[in-house]
């Protein structure tokens, strides 16, 4: 029986930007930015060569959806993000991690948590984070950093020996 044990300890610009990681991990979300930027940048190029603007074209309005977008997405995170960590107490806490064979508990100091591993809906790495998420909405979060790399490799084919998928998120 493998047991493995860590604990970690998030602060603010941990979890913003961690949550703004997640949210460019999103392909949708990134190719809405990259439009965003080239409509920009073609607004401007064709401003300042043709001496046309962007505004008489039938693309504008499609243009300025995207930049919207693009601008709202990062701002409503940062709000989201602030207000979440500051309402959450239990994620500034030092929480304690133990991974076994039948799942994990997760011990802060005013909460315990025993998840199996087939509840998981999916387990997500990062180059910092290990996220686990029991539901779609809700994540554990594991600082990698302060996993050693052989741990890490061993809880990785430990989610593998339970079938657990492992998402990628750079």
């Amino acid at each position: 029986m493998n047991t493995f044990s860590f604990t970690s300890k998030m602060t603010y610009p941990e979890f913003r930007k961690l949550n703004f990681k997640i949210l460019y991990a999103k392909k949708w979300v990134v190719i809405i930015s990259a439009f965003a930027v080239l409509f920009i940048l073609a607004s401007i190029i064709m401003n300042m060569v043709h001496y046309y603007t962007i505004l008489d074209s039938d693309y504008y309005s499609f243009g300025v959806i995207l930049v919207t977008m693009a601008i709202t997405l990062p701002v409503t995170i940062l709000l989201i993000a602030k207000r979440s960590f500051k309402s959450n107490l239990m994620v500034q806490e030092l929480i304690a991690y133990e991974f076994s064979d039948e799942g994990v508990k997760v011990k802060g100091e005013s909460f315990s948590s025993d998840y199996k591993w087939s509840k998981l809906h999916k387990v997500a790495i990062t180059n910092d984070w290990l996220l686990l998420y029991p539901s779609k909405m809700l994540a554990i979060f594991v600082k990698t950093n302060e996993v050693s790399a052989e741990n890490l490799e061993q809880l990785k084919h430990l989610f593998k020996a339970q079938g657990i998928k492992i998402q990628q998120i750079k």
